[in-house]
């Protein structure tokens, strides 16, 4: 059995294949089932070692990310893009690029780790392919969700007056990430906060159950999800929908207090990792002031807590 055929083994071995996979890993493609009147939203991203995640290293002293959260994150950075669109997340397509270096078992555990993230947001690994590269590994997901009815979450739609509202805490992501690779930083916080921000880069929730709730219920006129951080989101939220948004910076309850205590110990500006830091996977959208307590509701059901604006 060669290299690349022992990884796809190793995930394909057990797992889950719900009924709407007619055929997957094994064969040539897919036979996939969509739901009747279901429309499809597909998205893509790739991941790679170095640029996008730095892959902890046996016996070199510095700490990385573990195969495991590698394969998180790439799951949840396509899951919530699918959230963004109110989707429901159904299949998905996993590539990587293994270079000779890399130990097999480590490969598989990335990919253990992405089929295990879809499976618990209800996704199924359907297919892929692993190759052998020169270069750095790379780890690519495709996922495909379903959308019911004629209606989906859009970037464009904001209108003049709209609140703007996020899912929850943003920069804490990138905070966790200074703590990652800065440990003495992490050290001198208290251990539930050094805790919560690791786990806010390390192990990212996708706001899938919100984003269908903002659909069903008409709540958001635009919605993003916060890959990139609130300066860039929103600015492509805003050029899409012909607005402008407006960010008070003199209100310190968008920072939340783990990423102010972070920020002070690491002696950087807060207001640096909530603008630009990215990767916090919340959703970002629009709303009617009208409709601002529907909203909130929305939000503590389909995120566990209460929104920002």
């Amino acid at each position: 059995m060669g290299r690349e055929r022992a990884i796809i083994e190793a995930v394909a071995v057990g797992r889950w294949r719900p009924a709407s996979v007619l055929a997957g890993i094994g064969d040539d493609a897919a036979v996939l089932l969509p739901s009747p009147q279901g429309r499809l939203v597909v998205t893509t991203d790739a991941l790679v070692d170095g640029v996008h995640f730095r892959l902890a290293v046996p016996g070199s002293g510095l700490r990385g990310h573990t195969p495991e959260e590698v394969g998180w994150r790439t799951a949840a950075a396509n899951l919530s893009d699918i959230a963004a669109m109110g989707g429901e997340p159904r299949w998905a397509f996993l590539a990587m690029a293994v270079p000779a270096s890399m130990a097999t078992d480590t490969a598989q555990a990335v990919a253990q780790a992405v089929a295990a993230a879809l499976e618990h947001h209800g996704c199924a690994l359907a297919g892929g392919d692993t190759v052998g590269s020169p270069g750095p590994f790379m780890v690519a997901l495709t996922v495909v969700g379903e959308i019911q009815g004629d209606r989906w979450l859009s970037r464009a739609g904001a209108r003049p007056g709209d609140l703007v509202m996020a899912s929850g805490p943003l920069g804490e992501a990138a905070a966790g990430l200074h703590l990652l690779l800065h440990p003495p930083v992490a050290a001198r916080l208290p251990r539930p906060v050094a805790r919560r921000l690791l786990s806010r880069h390390l192990r990212p929730a996708p706001r899938l159950a919100l984003g269908h709730r903002l659909l069903r219920g008409g709540l958001a006129t635009a919605c993003i999800d916060s890959s990139d951080g609130p300066a860039t989101d929103l600015a492509h939220l805003a050029r899409l929908s012909g607005v402008s948004v407006v960010v008070d910076g003199r209100n310190r309850s968008l920072l939340s207090r783990p990423l102010r205590l972070a920020a002070r110990v690491a002696g950087l500006d807060p207001w640096r990792w909530w603008l630009s830091g990215g990767e916090d996977f919340e959703l970002l959208w629009t709303t009617p002031p009208s409709r601002l307590s529907e909203a909130v509701a929305a939000c503590m059901e389909g995120a566990g807590r209460r929104p920002l604006l």
